[in-house]
């Protein structure tokens, strides 16, 4: 009797190609210098070129916040790499900061922000971005800047929004400085005049995931290009 063995032979490349694919046929894409695309529901489109990243959101929830109490998803995309100890990370963030007077939740303003994000898990996390939101009367109001620290899902800072305008123009820089167990903020229309935060007290592990982020909650699709990312650690 002849072994079933050599009738395996054609099919071992399209076996071994099984084997080592990703469960579910998702691949990680990794941008050098900006770190792992994370984009939850798989509906933004993320391209790089030129030392920028463009996020491209659709008009539909992309959040990370858990103010609203009927969605808590924490699904924003984002590109994020590991830092150990003390660091600084710095970017660029340019768009059309307009979420028009629709927004995808009822309890919730139309919202669009971009920005450096510090992540260690879904409810402990720190946000630094240029945001802008349209009220229910109608007004242009924003965080200036939005920055936020997250721990055990509740939000330590609650910074307080303003209808006086700050961001000029399309671009603004953002900067975050840890030092031990504290982070502090800083922001700037041209990268050269820069305005500090006073540090905000953390309790993050030494070992952190570190990046940018986008966030919609309009209805109209709302696109991001981040440049002139630098990250320095100080280890």
């Amino acid at each position: 009797m002849k072994s079933p063995t050599p009738r395996l032979w054609p099919l071992l490349p399209a076996l071994l190609v099984a084997l080592t694919a990703p469960a579910g046929n998702h691949s990680v894409q990794i941008i050098p210098g900006w770190g792992q695309v994370i984009d939850p529901d798989g509906d933004c489109a993320i391209t790089n070129g030129n030392g920028k990243v463009t996020v491209a959101v659709p008009g539909t929830t992309h959040d990370l916040s858990s103010y609203h109490s009927i969605y808590k998803k924490r699904n924003a995309p984002r590109l994020l790499q590991a830092v150990d100890g003390d660091f600084t990370v710095q970017v660029k963030v340019s768009g059309n900061f307009e979420p028009g007077k629709a927004g995808t939740l009822p309890e919730a303003d139309p919202f669009n922000g971009a920005g450096l994000l510090l992540w260690d898990n879904d409810e402990n996390f720190l946000r630094l971005e240029r945001n802008v939101w349209i009220t229910s009367h109608g007004e242009h109001s924003s965080y200036l800047p939005l920055f936020e620290y997250w721990k055990d899902d509740q939000d330590l800072t609650q910074g307080i929004p303003s209808t006086k305008p700050f961001f000029k123009g399309q671009s603004a820089y953002l900067r975050l400085t840890r030092q031990g167990n504290q982070v502090c903020a800083a922001v700037s229309n041209d990268g050269v005049a820069w305005i500090e935060t006073h540090p905000v007290a953390v309790q993050f592990p030494q070992k952190i995931n570190v990046g940018v982020d986008a966030i919609n909650t309009s209805k109209q699709p709302f696109t991001v290009e981040l440049a002139e990312f630098k990250l320095v650690s100080e280890k």
